[in-house]
């Protein structure tokens, strides 16, 4: 009574974790109901109803304590819309109409995949502002972020800005790519690069070809596409074991010579695949395994399914 608390900013998740322990501190029950039913530690925040963390976490209550959520409804009648408009305009939330980070699908990579070194690129620096995932490194010119998540990483994070003026020969996430291919990674994956103009998805698989000429394997995912580019010779495509039923192959650039597909529902033979036909698009599995090969240049795969 009569103390002031101020903000730990700088511990990390554990460190809170570990005050809580040692000192035998009591919290409420909802956050290991939480934490059991597979939420993340750092994502572990309820607070005002109607904000962004507040309404993934009142989500999270309506899923994991019923008795709470009760007492919620009884004291907050309306917090039933959070349920039925948690994704629309009514919480400022239109990932769907816009096309834009689809947040459970990312999350659900973000959670699973190990030894990440995430790269917050301009708009999706929002993304990870919101969901309390803290960067390993920040680029692009923010002039798609709001100014408070700008100054929050300037000001209140030790988190690597590389911040550039809009007018720039390169797009943030071709600037993305070259970073990580300089901090050494092995392997890149493209979240949130597939929603919105088409001239910026466009400009994004373009890109891919900046990895692929070094050796380094580059994908952009959402829920229903898996896009990377693939080189002369031949790659082999296992039914079950592709992102979809569906595949379709794109030359980039120049034409493509001696292209053949065995195994699928429409096969080519030694075909000369041209830049600007439709030929390739969604084609299906006829076997078990599909094979596709060509003498040389590159070549756009798209993995796809239905939602």
């Amino acid at each position: 009574r009569g103390g002031k608390f101020y903000p730990i900013y700088d511990w990390k998740d554990s460190d809170v974790w570990l005050y809580i322990k040692e000192r035998n501190l009591e919290f409420p029950e909802i956050y290991m109901r939480l934490y059991e039913a597979g939420v993340r530690k750092n994502a572990l925040r309820l607070c005002a109803f109607f904000g962004d963390c507040g309404t993934q976490g009142l989500r999270w209550i309506a899923e994991t304590d019923n008795d709470l959520w009760e007492r919620i409804q009884r004291r907050e009648p309306n917090a039933y819309l959070v349920l039925l408009y948690w994704d629309s305009e009514m919480f400022r939330r239109t990932t769907r109409k816009r096309g834009e980070l689809e947040e459970e699908f990312v999350l659900s990579i973000l959670e699973k995949e190990e030894n990440l070194y995430v790269i917050g690129v301009d708009k999706g620096m929002e993304f990870l502002y919101s969901h309390q995932i803290l960067p390993n490194y920040i680029v692009g010119d923010f002039d798609s972020v709001k100014k408070e998540i700008g100054d929050y990483y300037r000001n209140e994070t030790d988190v690597p800005i590389r911040e550039f003026n809009p007018v720039k020969d390169a797009s943030d996430t071709e600037i993305a790519i070259r970073l990580a291919m300089t901090l050494g990674a092995g392997e890149i994956l493209i979240l949130g690069a597939t929603g919105g103009r088409i001239d910026h998805l466009w400009a994004n698989v373009q890109s891919l070809a900046i990895p692929f000429k070094a050796g380094i394997n580059a994908v952009i995912m959402d829920r229903q596409n898996k896009i990377r580019l693939i080189g002369g010779g031949e790659t082999h495509l296992k039914k079950g074991e592709t992102y979809g039923p569906y595949f379709s192959v794109f030359p980039l650039g120049e034409e493509v010579f001696g292209f053949s597909i065995k195994g699928a529902k429409y096969p080519l033979t030694n075909h000369t695949l041209i830049p600007y036909d439709s030929l390739c698009v969604s084609n299906q599995f006829q076997e078990d395994e599909v094979t596709i090969s060509f003498l040389n240049g590159i070549v756009i795969l798209m993995e796809t399914k239905d939602r």
